[in-house]
């Protein structure tokens, strides 16, 4: 009982911070669909704004690579290895394709996703290839669906 107690404030805190990090950064512009979907994300997952788990892009709340690392460390993932699939890249035109194999628990063989980046479908808030197949399998792993936008930049109010 005592634990739930403390986590509900602990909780009630961190929604409470994001409002307001959230009011400062986007003022008017901070819609009542927005305040529902961070209040969403507040409590379900602990992601937090002003730690650069969440960034907002047209109105629409994302998870970034940060948000997403911490949220599978919370949920005790165990390891992420990532290699390239050498004979699927090529440097010369920016292309290149990426394994990852997360571990969920100790001792667990892991399961697998592949990425993908070339200049095409890497906008400048992402690194690579490897952020992006990282990004896929973590979302897979901590059940995030595609609420997740595959951004590295913190958001900064």
């Amino acid at each position: 009982m005592h634990q739930a107690v403390v986590k509900n404030h602990k909780t009630r805190k961190l929604l409470s911070e994001n409002m307001s990090w959230a009011r400062k950064a986007l003022g008017s512009a901070f819609a009542s669909r927005a305040k529902a979907s961070l209040e969403s994300l507040t409590r379900e997952f602990g992601f937090s704004v002003k730690g650069g788990d969440l960034q907002i892009i047209n109105g629409n709340w994302y998870v970034t690579h940060t948000g997403l690392i911490g949220l599978a460390r919370r949920k005790r993932c165990s390891g992420i290895h990532v290699e390239a699939v050498g004979s699927l890249c090529d440097s010369a035109a920016n292309r290149f394709v990426l394994k990852a194999t997360v571990f969920p628990s100790k001792g667990s063989s892991g399961f697998v996703g592949y990425g993908d980046a070339d200049p095409s479908n890497v906008s400048s808030l992402v690194r690579g290839a490897e952020m992006r197949v990282e990004v896929s399998i973590l979302r897979c792993d901590v059940k995030l669906g595609s609420s997740s936008q595959r951004v590295s930049q913190p958001f900064r109010p």
